[in-house]
């Protein structure tokens, strides 16, 4: 069903979100024998190319398209005038108070659509000829700061959860690439009350958290997916 491929789309998320930032640094090499005019002069060549490779070392992320800084500003001075139950826009809201909230969508088609200069990738279905939000998802390594802690993850996730959902259970990914929360929502049962067969698992309302770690990390996480009707079960389970 379009519903349960929909779905199958916001989980595979991950497989785009974990890029690995490819830095390559050289230092140059003391050399205290002067062996002729010839080489001095690559001597010099090569410390000018190591001074420009550690100039754009400094940057904090040079693959960055936007800021921690920006996304606050966007966070504290974006409105919205249709009805939300998240502290900004979040699941199971239109897709009409996404785009009055950040603008339209940079890219995007057939119920997927970039924001931000894909920070924010959101996944619509239709309900009642309504386009409603199913899915959020936050690439951390598309800012300047690309790994967070998991306080931070989850603070940045929040501002797209309904205020009424309820933590039920939290473990991690049975892949071990991260970590998952199940919560559950009166607000999103509510919404989607129509069409909840079309979803994955039974409970009416719940919906997943997963934290993706970075690869080169096992306490840092580079992105986060937030799916309406899915649940990966904890191992054992």
């Amino acid at each position: 069903m379009k519903g349960e491929t929909s779905l199958r789309k916001v989980s595979l998320l991950s497989i785009m979100f974990l890029i690995l930032l490819i830095g390559c640094q050289s230092q140059p090499e003391d050399s205290s024998v002067d062996e002729g005019q010839e080489e001095k002069q690559e001597q010099s060549s090569d410390e000018g190319v190591n001074e420009s490779e550690e100039l754009a070392s400094d940057e904090p992320n040079s693959a960055a398209v936007i800021t921690v800084e920006e996304l606050q500003e966007i966070w504290g001075n974006g409105e919205t005038t249709f009805e939300t139950q998240a502290p900004l826009v979040g699941v199971g809201d239109e897709t009409r108070a996404f785009i009055d909230y950040f603008g339209e969508p940079d890219d995007g088609a057939g119920g997927f659509y970039i924001f931000l200069n894909e920070y924010m990738h959101v996944l619509e279905n239709t309900v009642n000829d309504v386009g409603r939000i199913v899915g959020v998802s936050l690439d951390f390594e598309k800012t300047d700061q690309p790994q967070r802690t998991i306080d931070e993850t989850l603070e940045e996730i929040a501002a797209f959860i309904p205020l009424d959902a309820k933590e039920i259970d939290s473990y991690e990914l049975p892949s071990g690439h991260g970590l998952e929360y199940y919560y559950e929502s009166d607000y999103v049962a509510k919404v989607f009350e129509d069409s909840w067969h079309i979803y994955e698992i039974e409970n009416r309302g719940g919906f997943s958290v997963q934290a993706f770690f970075d690869p080169n990390s096992n306490d840092q996480f580079n992105s986060v997916v937030m799916t309406v009707g899915y649940k990966e079960e904890p191992e054992g389970e």
